[in-house]
């Protein structure tokens, strides 16, 4: 499931994450429920914008229903060291039972195909 501004997707494909990028957990199955609700309800009460630099600004919440865990994530528009720390206090404070298996931060440019597809040679 998706919650993301209107025109952007889920991808870091999507240009309005291009210089982003996101915020995932591994979560148990038995918090995704109220974790979800804590971000969804975070998310469009504009509970985010406040602790984010100027430039920055959450692009939406997904979460991803797996065999054994799910996976919720938090988009950003700005990957800088500075915006991923101040996005990953405000979350802990909208969610501070967060249990998570793993959690990471991934730049959308880090992505494996991003610059490869930029530079990639034109056919004609």
């Amino acid at each position: 499931m998706h919650l993301m501004l209107e025109g952007v997707k889920p991808l870091w494909e999507d240009p309005r994450n291009a210089t982003g990028g996101f915020w995932a957990w591994r979560i148990y199955k038995t918090d995704t429920a109220a974790v979800w609700n804590d971000l969804v309800l975070a998310a469009i009460g504009d509970q985010f914008q406040q602790y984010l630099q100027d430039a920055d600004e959450v692009n939406g919440v997904t979460v991803s229903i797996r065999l054994s865990d799910d996976i919720v994530q938090v988009w950003n528009r700005d990957a800088s060291e500075e915006a991923q720390g101040k996005l990953l206090k405000r979350i802990k404070q909208v969610v501070p039972n967060l249990r998570s298996i793993a959690s990471y931060y991934k730049p959308c440019q880090e992505h494996q195909s991003f610059q490869s597809d930029k530079a990639a040679p034109s056919k004609k």
